[in-house]
Order: C-alpha cells, then structure tokens, then sequence
C-alpha cells in the first residue's frame, strides 16, 4: 500500500466522520438518526442515541425500534411532568375511591383514640398536655419490648402496655396540680419540658433506632370486592372501637363518669353537690395516661417507633380537639374518621405531599365554620357527648 492510497483512504475517513457528526448536530432533540454510513464499501450502523433530554420512549419507537433498546435515562420535561401530575389529580376511579375511604375511616379510628386521652385531659384538669405524643411513643416502645422479648399477641399488650404507664399519671398529676393560674399556659411550658424529657429517656434507652411490631398475622389482606383491607388496620380500628365503646359505657353508665363530666362542665358547682373533684381530675389523668400507652401498642404496628415521632401525634390530637371540641367523645370519633378519610383522599387524588396541607385546611375550616370549639369546649366540657 502506497503513501497515496493510505492519504486517500484517511481523507475518505475524515470525511465520513464530519458527515456523521453534522447529522447528529441536525438532529433535533428526542429524535434519533437512524440512517447508516457508508464508509469504503461497507455500511456501518447507526451510532448509538443521546439519551438526554429525551420525553419518552414511545416518541422514538417509530423511525428505529431495532435499534433502540431501553427506557430513557432521564426524567420528562417539565411541561410533561406538570401535564401527568395534573392527569393523575383529576383522575380517581371508583375502586379508588372506594379504598380510600376504607382505609381512611380505619385510620381515623386510630386518630380519634389518640386525641381522646388529650381532649379528656384538657376538659376536666384544664391541662394541654404538649408530652402526649411522647407518652403514645413511650407506650409503643413499651409494647415493642414486650413483644419482642416474649413473642405476647398486641392484643395482650394494649392492657400491659396501659398500666405500665398508670404511674406516669400520678407524677403528671402531682406536677400539673400544683400549677398557678393560668393554668392552661402554665401547663404547656412544664409539659414541653417534659416531651423533651421523654424524648431523651427513650433516645437513651433504645438508641434512636426504628422499631415496629411485625406480627405476621397483621401483614395478611381481606378481598372485598374492588377494596383490598389491611388485617393490620382492621385490628387497630377494631381495639380502638372498643376502648373508645368501653369509655362511653363508663362515662355515662357509671358514678366515677358522672363525676368526671360534671367536674369538666364546672368544678365548683360539682363541689357543691359532694363530688369529689381531685379525685375525678385524679382518675382522668390515669385514664388519659393509660389510653397514651395502648395507643401507642397500636401505633407500634402501624408506623415505625422513633424518639421524635410523637411531636406529629401531639399537633394532630390538637387539631381533633379543636374541631369536635374539648371532651366531645362521639364528636372526637366522628372527627378522627372524616381526618382518616380527607387524608386519605388526599394522598390518592394529589399526593403524599399534600397530606399536611389536607390537615391544615380542614384545621382552618373548622375554626372559621365552629368559631373555636376549643374554646368552647373550656367553656362547656361534656365527656359523654
């Protein structure tokens, strides 16, 4: 081979590479060059497709299927991206709907026993307990514990869980009663002292990390036409229907509740008619207590235990409180499942992301169309109601 054919055949392959890369340059973005080259004689194939900036691959399935292989490495434009996000916000199908609001109102059973305890609290003792979260949380890593180390079914722990927690009720009670006036302002600064207190014990005591109770029998499902339940959720939404049945038959049915009702309508009138008003306010805290730690056993096989976790299970046992209404039994639970249910909607139809923002809406709803019902319920607590 002589110097001139070696000059002619790298002068032809320069030219064929300058052509190539013209093409490629031409090619407008999302589309893929699918011609060949042809380069002394032989017909080489097509080089390989910018992944980049491409919108789908259903666009480029047209002109060269055999050549390109694989889904786009990158993600939509953001005019394709707001287009399918606002697709998928307007479209909720029937079997859709229908699963959320199971799955809500089976939430919501859980939110309303968690707000109980502190709607009780705040009606008869005029207290607002900020550690309430952390006491649930306590109650959950004390059901975590059990379970653990002895293998005991949660419906077994809810009782054990409860009682274990009863002397945290004398030390909340023998700290908040000895409170000045205002009370209820003295209690949210000795209370925010003490959830951080909490936090830390249990920071100490289990080092931070994630715990759940995974009892197998809680990860089955039942099939019920288009709606798919969670055994897990059934059974919380089942022992939270009777704990909160079991406190409306002692409200109501029997002297202690009597007591406590009249003692969250006005102390000093049920002082004069013999009630004993720091036992009633004695026996809410121990009852308030005990709900937090079987509440927590079921928040313990719903969602993941950690140290900060109750700061959340405070503010949404607020904002029930200030929409039903300070001790309104049947108004909480009433309350706790049209929360579960707008959640619930609103993951579906929007997004996870919107689930606080549902919250917050409802929360301001409330108090525009009750004009407060926190303090209307200071006003004029009824525990049976």
């Amino acid at each position: 081979m002589n110097r001139t054919n070696i000059r002619e055949r790298a002068e032809a392959s320069f030219a064929a590479m300058v052509t190539q890369s013209v093409s490629e340059a031409r090619t407008p973005l999302g589309k893929t060059d699918c011609r060949a080259t042809r380069v002394h004689g032989q017909w080489l194939s097509p080089p390989e497709p910018r992944r980049e900036g491409l919108p789908s691959l259903s666009s480029r399935r047209s002109g060269c299927q055999a050549q390109i292989r694989g889904p786009a490495l990158t993600a939509p434009t953001p005019d394709a991206t707001i287009s399918c996000l606002t697709l998928r916000r307007r479209h909720l199908s029937f079997a859709s709907l229908a699963q959320a609001l199971v799955s809500g109102a089976l939430v919501g059973c859980f939110y309303a026993l968690m707000a109980l305890g502190f709607s009780l609290l705040l009606g008869v003792a005029r207290a607002m307990n900020l550690a309430h979260g952390e006491l649930i949380v306590l109650g959950g890593y004390l059901g975590y514990w059990l379970w653990a180390g002895s293998g005991l079914p949660s419906i077994l722990l809810v009782p054990v869980a409860a009682a274990a927690l009863l002397p945290l009720g004398i030390v909340w009670e023998a700290l908040l009663s000895r409170l000045p006036e205002p009370r209820p302002l003295n209690s949210l600064a000795l209370t925010f002292g003490l959830s951080l207190l909490l936090q830390n014990a249990i920071r100490a005591l289990w080092q931070g990390e994630y715990r759940l109770i995974a009892e197998p029998m809680l990860a089955g499902a039942l099939r019920v036409g288009a709606v798919t339940i969670n055994t897990g959720r059934l059974f919380v939404a089942a022992t939270a229907l009777a704990v909160v049945g079991l406190l409306w038959l002692g409200l109501t049915r029997t002297h202690w509740g009597r007591a406590v009702r009249a003692t969250s309508i006005d102390p000093q009138a049920a002082a004069l008619l013999g009630i004993n008003v720091d036992a009633a306010r004695r026996a809410t805290f121990l009852l308030a207590v005990g709900l937090a730690g079987a509440t927590g056993v079921l928040f313990a096989t719903l969602h993941y235990l950690y140290p900060v976790a109750g700061v959340e299970l405070t503010l949404m046992a607020i904002v029930l409180t200030i929409w039903a209404g300070v001790g309104r039994l049947r108004s909480v639970l009433v309350a706790g499942i049209v929360l579960g249910i707008a959640e619930a909607l609103a993951v579906e139809w929007a997004g996870p992301r919107w689930r606080e923002t549902a919250v917050a809406l409802l929360l301001l709803a409330s108090l525009f169309a009750r004009a407060g019902g926190l303090a209307r319920g200071l006003g004029a607590g009824a525990g049976g109601r």
